[in-house]
Parts: C-alpha cells; structure tokens; sequence
C-alpha cells in the first residue's frame, strides 16, 4: 500500500492554496533487503543474488560512462544525460562546458501500467 499524507501549497502568483495528496517518505529497503526478498523467490542463495546485483551495477555504470543506455526489459532504462553551458558560437563548445552527468531512468510501459492508479492501493498515513 503507497501511503499518502495530506500536503498545502501555495500558488506565488495568486496567493490561493491547494491541497494535494503526496507520498508519504519512508525509509527505503536497502540492498540487504532487496537481496533477501529476492532469495525468498527463487532457488538462489543470497550470495549469488548478490553476486548478479553486484555486478549488474558495475555493467550498468559502465554502459553510462560509455554513453550507452541500458534496458532492464520490463523493469526500464537507464540513460546519461548533459548540463552545459550554451555558447554563443558552436566552434567554441567543447567539454569544458559540461557542468554535470546525470542518469535519468524511464520506467517501461509495463511498468507504468504496473504502477497506474487503478493497480495500486492508497491508505491515509495516521
């Protein structure tokens, strides 16, 4: 169940305010949580789901670094994108004006339909 919670904000042009439902922070299940989780589905030892996390995140770096996307079949993908800064003149762009990376995932469309409303259940946190 995704718990929500009840949040006011303010629209800076007209002062009004509105309510909106907003998911609730919780702590996130870690690796070791993940891992057990995981070793409850299947025949495999938490070593070797471990093992396969372990080294799924070094591939999936790797491919990022490379400039490569990664696609998790019916999990999503993950991406490298650019901020730089514009220059005026095209000869003069060069990688000294990129000012980060960052790694955008996109959900697959199964996932998105996993994840739609009339899939999921909702419960005011107390």
């Amino acid at each position: 169940m995704i718990k929500y919670y009840v949040k006011g904000r303010k629209n800076i042009l007209s002062g009004e305010v509105k309510y909106y439902a907003t998911v609730m922070p919780v702590t996130p299940v870690k690796l070791t949580g993940v891992i057990e989780q995981i070793e409850k589905q299947c025949t495999v030892n938490s070593a070797d789901v471990k093992a396969v996390l372990d080294a799924l995140e070094t591939v999936v770096v790797t491919n990022l670094k490379n400039g490569y996307s990664t696609r998790l079949g019916d999990l999503g993908s993950f991406r490298p994108t650019l901020r730089a800064e514009g220059q005026a003149d095209q000869s003069t762009v060069s990688a000294n004006n990129i000012k980060y990376v960052r790694v955008r995932f996109t959900p697959s469309a199964s996932l998105t339909k996993k994840m739609a409303k009339q899939n999921c259940e909702f419960g005011m946190a107390s």
